[in-house]
Formats: structure tokens, sequence, C-alpha cells
């Protein structure tokens, strides 16, 4: 996804509404008839109304071709009428355009699909964004097969410069089936450079827009909005079965202090039943005291991004009131000695080390509890495969893989 988001267009330059009529429609940002962009946030926007864009407004701007632009965060996305009309949605009240999760991946899939020449130069692209980065190991989150033959394709002719975990995603327990099945077969056919973790899906949605699931309402949603969960709980707990059975890591987005707690208490259930294996807690940027203490018998491993807090501050307190008190739990983390590492989520934050001390440093001066610990630690791979990168000051210099040179600042 970080290779094929920097060839589509970048939304988040936008600062207005009006500045959807700026965007260039550039061949390479069409998939088929589609123009497609990433990364609008309305918060940016200098407009006196900050809201999201309606197929209406879109239109305006796009009469004549279909449109799909996603929101900063992943989560949601909008279209135009045409585009409507393309996605076959022709529902009273699925005219504004706009949609949210599992609504918004399922219009992503009806869009073209991707080529394998798209494939390999969306992967070479995003291999090196992160080199150029000083990154030379990732966990990735979003593999499927026809990515994984590419990735073991560009490693066969030299071309990879990554180690990469791989987690295969699915969309509903319906989807585990393939995922599971592309799991275990790349797995039979592992390199070097490219590795099998798991499973990985969506439990719940994201703060920007207002979807992670929380304990207590969202402040301006009259009471009523708690946010969304995208599997059913039994769901859940047949995923984690299987899985682990098979001797697969899951990986589960929870975002919200609740979905990370429902989780949590899923896993203990299915641990109980004597199935047993890694819960990878994607983002856990809320989490409270008594859902950390329910961790301790399991083989949990949080993956926060603190980057996002430089993004998230802004509204952080205004979405979610007192929750905010439990978020970026790192240092509660450790103290009650729950594994956790950092990353970076991209494309949604740039890949960069120097973003996460940064946050790391400035949301202690905000009220965050600091992190009494070297957060380098945190950022290291553990794998066998050798990595080195070499930083002067806040620039990286040099990056090595396996001895060989991969990135080289002029």
């Amino acid at each position: 996804a970080t290779g094929q988001l920097s060839s589509e267009l970048d939304l988040s330059i936008l600062k207005s509404l009006n500045d959807f009529s700026k965007i260039p429609r550039k061949p390479e940002a069409f998939r088929g008839e589609w123009l497609v962009g990433f990364g609008w946030d309305e918060n940016n926007w200098s407009d006196a109304n900050k809201r999201c864009p309606t197929a209406v407004d879109l239109d305006v701007f796009f009469p004549d071709i279909p449109v799909y632009f996603s929101r900063c965060d992943g989560h949601s996305g909008v279209t135009n009428s045409l585009g409507l009309k393309k996605l076959g949605l022709s529902a009273p009240e699925l005219a504004h355009g706009l949609f949210r999760e599992g609504e918004h991946y399922r219009n992503l899939e009806q869009l073209p699909p991707i080529t394998a020449e798209e494939n390999r130069r969306f992967l070479l692209a995003g291999a090196r964004r992160f080199n150029e980065a000083g990154f030379t190991h990732i966990r990735d989150m979003g593999g499927s097969i026809a990515q994984w033959n590419e990735a073991c394709q560009l490693e066969k002719e030299n071309l990879w410069t990554l180690h990469v975990d791989w987690n295969f995603t699915c969309e509903n327990l319906v989807d585990f089936e393939r995922a599971l099945s592309e799991a275990t077969e790349a797995r039979t056919r592992e390199t070097t450079l490219n590795k099998v973790l798991g499973i990985k899906f969506y439990f719940d949605g994201s703060l920007g827009s207002e979807t992670a699931f929380l304990s207590e309402p969202y402040v301006n949603s009259d009471k009523k909005n708690f946010g969304v969960t995208c599997w059913p709980e039994n769901d859940v707990a047949e995923a984690l079965r299987r899985s682990w059975k098979a001797g697969f890591e899951v990986a589960v987005h929870t975002i919200g202090d609740q979905a990370v707690d429902r989780i949590v208490e899923i896993a203990r259930q299915v641990s109980a039943e004597g199935f047993v294996g890694r819960l990878n807690l994607e983002h856990a940027e809320l989490v409270r005291p008594e859902t950390i203490q329910k961790m301790k018998p399991l083989h949990v491993v949080c993956h926060i991004q603190p980057c996002h807090w430089l993004t998230d501050q802004k509204w952080l307190h205004e979405k979610i009131g007192p929750l905010a008190r439990h978020a970026f739990p790192w240092e509660a983390l450790r103290k009650a000695q729950i594994p956790f590492r950092f990353g970076s989520d991209s494309p949604i934050e740039r890949p960069s080390y120097f973003d996460n001390l940064h946050a790391i440093s400035e949301s202690a001066k905000k009220g965050i509890p600091a992190l009494k610990a070297e957060p380098l630690d945190y950022h290291r791979h553990s794998g066998a495969t050798l990595g080195e990168t070499i930083f002067e000051g806040d620039q990286v210099q040099e990056v090595k893989l396996q001895g060989k040179t991969i990135f080289l600042a002029r």
C-alpha cells in the first residue's frame, strides 16, 4: 500500500473543499476509468465547516468521470454520482457518496483489479520508500498471494530490498478461508526475505472517522455513537481457534479501548479452550488499565505508532473526552511487562523513526506518561536477517541488507 498510494493522487495537500478543483488527472492515478486518490482530511481544511465531502460536492469538480477518494485513515471513502452509478449504489440513503468501514472496503474491491505489473511497481516503490527512511525490516499488514508471489519473484531477481513478515488480510469469516489457504500455501515457499506470520483482520474502525469502538460515546455524538465493530465476536473466536491451530499468529486492528478489551476477552476464552497462539493488537491506541491486566496470561504483543499522536493530538480530547487519559499507553504496558513494538502504520503516516522519537518526547510534555526506556529497543526487529542503518544526526546516510548497500545518501 505504501508504494501504491505513492502512485495515486496525494489528497493530503488539500486545504479546503474547493481544492478538489485543483486535482490533476494524471494517467498513473487512474484504475481503469476511475480516478483514485488517498489522504484527504477535513480537519486540516480552512473551511468554516470542516465536514467530509459528498457526492454532490465532487460532482461539481468531476462531472464526467467516476472518482473514488479514500480518507487519510483508510477507513472512509467518497465517490461522486457517476461513481455511485457504476458501483450500483442507487438507494437514496447512499446518495451522499460517503462510506465507512465495510462499505468502504467493498467499494474498493469493486474498482478494477491491480495488475501483476502494477503490483511489481508498487512493491518496488514501497521498498524504496522504507529503505530511504532507514528500514530494512517491516511487518506487512495487507498481504495477498498476488503480492507475495511478486515479492518472491523480485527476490529471485535480486531486486527485493526488504525483509518482510507477511500477514494475509481477510474481511470476514467467509473470506478467512481464502486468507488461511493463501498463508498456508505461502508458508511452504518462504524465502530469506519473505516470511509468513499469520492472519490479519479489522475489528473496529478509526478515531478520525469516529468508528473506533469505545466504552464511552464520542463527545459530539449526542451520546449515541460508540463506534463500530466489523466482526461478530463468535467469528473472531473461530478465526483465533483456526489460526492458532494451524500455527499462525493473529493480528487484529483494535484502536478503541472497548475494541481492545473485547478482543482480549475473546482471546482469553479461546485460550481457556486449549487453543494457544500469538495475538498481535494493531494500534492499541486506547487501552484501559484493567484490560492491560487481562493481557498478562496471553501471548500478546501491542503494536503502537507514536507518530499517530502528532496527528491525533489536535482533536483527541475533542472527540473522546475523558477516554484520552488511556491514549498511547506505552509506559503502562512497559510497567505491566506486556510486550509492545513501535511502527509507522505507513502509508497512513510516513515511515520515520524520528517522527516516533519526536512524538514520544513531545507527548510527554502534553500529559502522556513518558516512556522510561530506550525507544530504539521497541523499533528493532528480532529477526536474524542482517540489516544495518547508518545515521548522521536525524538523516539516513547508508542502509545495508545482508551486507549489501541498498541505499546511499547523496
